[in-house]
C-alpha cells in the first residue's frame, strides 16, 4: 500500500459512513427521531444566547408517572417552537404514514416555548445549532442533521485510523462497522446528541486501546493517535449527562485489558497523564454542569408495579434494551426488525468467539467477557436506585457507548491471529461485511416502508401513495443499494490492499 493510499483510507471509511448517515437522514421524516423537537429547540435557544431557560414543572399526562416533568421555557424563532407539532399525527401510530405531518415552517419571529432538553450540556447544540442563527426550521433542521452526520463520520474515520495500528485495515473496518449499529446510523443524521456520543465512544475505544498497546509494547504512539484520543474523549464527555462515566469506563477497561504489568507501565508514563489532563478537566466541567442543572433529574418513566420484585423486573427488561440498541427505530414505535437484529448479534458473537479462542492470554478473555456482562447489566444497575420513585426510563441506545467496545476489544484481543491466518480472516471479513451491509439495507427499507405506507402497508411500496423522501422514492431506494454496496466495496478494497502489501513485504503485519 502506498503512503498516499494509507493516508486516504480513513477518509474513504469516513465517506462510506457519511453517505449512509446522510441517507438515513433523508429517509427519516422531520422530527421522526426520538426527542428531536426538544433538541432542535435547545439548539435554537443556545444560539439565541440562552444556556438555560426558566425551569418549569409540567404534568406528564401519564398516570404511571407520578412526578412532574421538568422543562425549560426558552425563547426561540417561531418555526422551531412549532416543531413539536410536526410528528404528532404519526408518532406512536405505526400504521399511519408520515404524510399527515405538516411541513416545518420558516418564521423567525421570537416566541416562547418549552423544551425537555434544557438540562442537557451545551456542547452538542453549539456544534450543530449554527443554522438556527439565520435560517428557519425548514432549512435549519436539514443543515443541523447534516452537521451531526459529518461529525459522526469524521469520528469513525479517526476510529479506523487508530484501530488500524493494531489490526489489518479490513478487520478494523469490520470491527467499527459492527460497533456502529444501525441505531447509530439512524441517530447520526439527526438532531440528537446520542448519535455523536456513540460515534465518539467508538473512536475513544479504538484510540484508548491503541494508545495502551503502544505504551505497553514500547512504540511511539505518535501525535495523530494522541489527538484522536483527546478529541474523541472530549467529544464523548461533553454531550450527555452520563458521558463522563462512560468515558471513565473506557479508560478503566482499556487498562484492565493490559493487565497489571502493562497497566503499571502505562500509568508510570508521564505522557499518559498529560493526554488525560484535558479529559479530566472536561469531565470535571461536565460533572459541574450536571450537578448545577440537576441534569440526571429529568429522566422519569413508568414506575415498577407494586409488589413486583425489583431485580426480576429490571433484568426482565434487558432483552428489550438489546433490541432497542440495534434495531428499533422511530420513537421506539416501529417494532424490532428481527431480520436486522439477529444477524447483527450473530456477527458480534462471531467476533467475540474469535477473540476468546485466539487470545494470547486468558486474562484478555476474562476482560472481554467482563465487558460484555457489564454492557448487558448496566441498565439494571443504573436504574435500580430510582426505579421505585422515578420509574424506569432507560432506552437501549443509552448504553451503546459501553456496548460498542465489545466488538472492538474482541478483534484487538485476537490481533496476533489475523496476520498468520489470511484465508480464515478473509472469510470472516467477507461474511461479516455482507451481513452488516444487508442488515443496514433491510433496516433502511423497513423504516422507509413505515413512513411511506405504515407498518401494515405493502412491502413493495414503490408507487404507493404516502410520504416520500425529499429526493424522491426511486433515488432513495437506489441510495440504499449504493450504501450497502459501498460497505462491501470498502472492505474488499482494504482486504486487497493488505494482501498486496503482504506480498511485497513478506508479511501481513499491520503498519504502525
Amino acid at each position: 500500500m502506498t503512503l498516499d493510499a494509507e493516508r486516504r483510507a480513513p477518509w474513504l471509511v469516513a465517506a462510506c459512513f457519511l453517505f449512509s448517515f446522510v441517507l438515513w437522514s433523508l429517509l427519516t421524516p422531520t422530527m421522526a427521531v426520538p426527542d428531536e423537537p426538544a433538541h432542535a429547540v435547545k439548539a435554537a435557544s443556545i444560539w439565541q444566547g440562552q444556556l438555560r431557560g426558566t425551569a418549569e414543572e409540567v404534568d406528564s399526562g401519564n398516570p404511571n408517572i407520578a412526578v412532574p416533568l421538568m422543562m425549560d421555557r426558552v425563547r426561540v424563532p417561531e418555526s422551531y417552537a412549532e416543531l413539536g407539532a410536526v410528528p404528532v399525527c404519526f408518532v406512536f401510530v405505526p400504521d399511519r404514514p408520515a404524510d399527515c405531518a405538516p411541513a416545518a415552517g420558516s418564521s423567525r419571529t421570537p416566541v416562547e416555548t418549552l423544551t425537555s432538553a434544557g438540562r442537557y450540556p451545551p456542547a452538542f447544540y453549539v456544534a450543530v445549532g449554527w443554522p438556527t442563527a439565520f435560517l428557519g426550521a425548514d432549512l435549519g433542521v436539514p443543515l443541523m442533521r447534516l452537521t451531526s452526520a459529518v461529525i459522526c463520520a469524521a469520528l469513525l474515520g479517526a476510529a479506523f485510523a487508530a484501530l488500524r495500528r493494531l489490526v489489518r485495515g479490513d478487520v478494523a473496518f469490520v470491527a467499527i462497522s459492527v460497533a456502529a449499529v444501525p441505531m447509530l446510523h439512524f441517530l447520526a443524521g439527526s438532531i440528537n446528541p446520542n448519535g455523536v456520543e456513540v460515534a465518539a465512544a467508538i473512536a475513544f475505544w479504538c484510540a484508548a486501546l491503541a494508545l495502551v498497546a503502544d505504551r505497553v509494547e514500547g512504540r511511539d504512539p505518535g501525535r495523530a493517535l494522541g489527538v484522536t484520543y483527546v478529541v474523541s474523549g472530549l467529544a464523548l464527555v461533553a454531550v450527555r449527562p452520563l458521558s463522563p462515566a462512560f468515558a471513565a469506563l473506557v479508560v478503566v477497561w482499556s487498562l484492565l485489558w493490559a493487565g497489571w504489568p502493562g497497566a503499571r507501565r502505562v500509568l508510570s508514563d508521564r505522557r499518559w497523564w498529560l493526554l488525560n489532563l484535558p479529559l479530566a478537566v472536561g469531565a470535571a466541567l461536565m460533572v459541574a454542569w450536571v450537578l448545577a442543572s440537576d441534569g440526571l433529574g429529568g429522566m422519569f418513566g413508568a414506575r415498577v408495579p407494586a409488589g413486583e420484585n425489583l431485580g426480576v423486573y429490571l433484568l426482565g427488561q434487558l432483552d428489550d434494551y438489546l433490541w432497542q440498541a440495534v434495531g428499533i427505530f422511530g420513537w421506539m414505535d416501529n417494532g424490532p426488525v428481527m431480520a436486522v437484529v439477529l444477524p447483527w448479534l450473530a456477527v458480534v458473537v462471531a467476533l467475540v468467539t474469535v477473540g476468546a479462542l485466539f487470545a494470547r492470554r486468558r486474562w484478555s478473555v476474562l476482560v472481554l467477557l467482563g465487558l460484555l456482562v457489564t454492557s448487558v447489566l448496566l441498565p439494571a444497575v443504573l436504574q435500580a436506585p430510582s426505579a421505585r420513585t422515578d420509574g424506569v426510563a432507560w432506552q437501549g441506545r443509552y448504553g451503546l457507548p459501553v456496548l460498542v467496545g465489545v466488538p472492538v476489544l474482541a478483534v484487538v484481543i485476537a490481533r496476533r491471529w489475523f496476520p498468520r491466518h489470511r484465508e480464515p480472516t478473509r472469510r470472516l471479513v467477507s461474511g461479516a461485511v455482507v451481513v452488516v451491509a444487508g442488515a443496514l439495507a433491510l433496516a433502511q427499507l423497513d423504516t422507509l416502508q413505515r413512513y411511506v405506507v405504515g407498518d401494515s402497508g405493502p412491502v413493495l411500496f414503490l408507487g404507493e401513495a404516502g410520504w416520500s423522501p425529499p429526493v424522491g422514492m426511486l433515488l432513495a431506494v437506489a441510495g440504499v443499494a449504493v450504501a450497502s454496496a459501498a460497505f462491501v466495496a470498502v472492505a474488499l478494497l482494504l482486504g486487497r490492499t493488505v494482501v498486496s502489501r503482504a506480498s511485497t513485504s513478506g508479511t501481513s503485519r499491520p503498519s504502525t
